[in-house]
């Protein structure tokens, strides 16, 4: 199961600035990833923590 899904909007670490969650990739018992759009443009895969 994944914390966050599609459409969220989350924050970075930093406080500094906002993203929104545009695909998870989950399977099974494995940590789930996000592909996230930041507001400054940036799109990164962040990977969750179990």
């Amino acid at each position: 199961m994944f914390k966050f899904p599609k459409g969220s909007i989350v924050k970075h670490k930093s406080g500094e600035i906002r993203g929104e969650v545009i695909n998870v990739f989950a399977q099974g018992d494995a940590a789930a990833g996000y592909y996230v759009k930041w507001d400054d443009g940036n799109i990164a895969i962040i990977l969750s923590r179990i």
